[in-house]
């Protein structure tokens, strides 16, 4: 069974709001791209789950960094077996310089 994708509400809000700020009047196209790679970087990671590290502002949780973009997610379950498959849930995703002490 592959590792399984999904989105907490939170995460989903704040990529909208990532959305509203990248591809406002004027972001330009390098502000596209960084939606782009922000959003293929969420779809990917049920590809390689654990490739990114844990994060150090939420302890239990990985962290992966796309343009300064901090994409915040569990594994269930997260453990060193490479063969172990499961959930993959998206928790936030913070913007560059955003407060990560956050809850997620």
């Amino acid at each position: 069974m592959p590792w399984r994708l999904s989105l907490a509400p939170e995460a989903l809000e704040d990529i909208d709001r990532h959305r509203g700020w990248l591809t406002q009047a004027g972001a330009g196209r390098k502000a596209h791209r960084t939606l782009s790679s922000m959003i293929s970087a969420i779809n990917e990671l049920p590809a390689a789950p654990r490739r990114w590290p844990g994060s150090l502002d939420h302890p239990g949780y990985r962290t992966c960094v796309v343009a300064g973009y901090v994409i915040v997610y569990r594994l269930d379950p997260d453990g060193d077996d490479p063969s172990a498959e499961g959930d993959v849930l998206v928790l936030r995703v913070f913007a560059p310089k955003q407060d990560r002490r956050e809850r997620v």
